[in-house]
């Protein structure tokens, strides 16, 4: 019984894992095509692996963000302040 219980929360979990994975990927592509325009480039100029490689550049920034409010959000909530 716990073993069901257990493998539908970690289906939920996974399926909102997948969701939030999809959007922090298309910030990241839109974040890559602003990078782009910046430059004054085309998207056209850059092959698929140099796309690829702007995209997850964008996505561990994200990601780093992410993890960084994340921190200062716990820090706030134990009180603790950072000068």
């Amino acid at each position: 019984m716990f073993q069901r219980i257990k493998a539908q929360a970690l289906d939920k979990w996974d399926g909102l894992s997948a969701g939030l994975r999809m959007k922090v990927r298309e910030k990241a592509i839109e974040n890559a095509k602003t990078r782009i325009l910046l430059n004054q480039k085309k998207v056209e100029d850059f092959c698929d692996d140099e796309l690829e490689i702007l995209v997850k550049e964008e996505e561990d920034k994200i990601r780093a963000n992410f993890k960084t409010k994340g921190l200062y959000a716990l820090l706030a909530l134990l009180g603790i302040g950072i000068i």
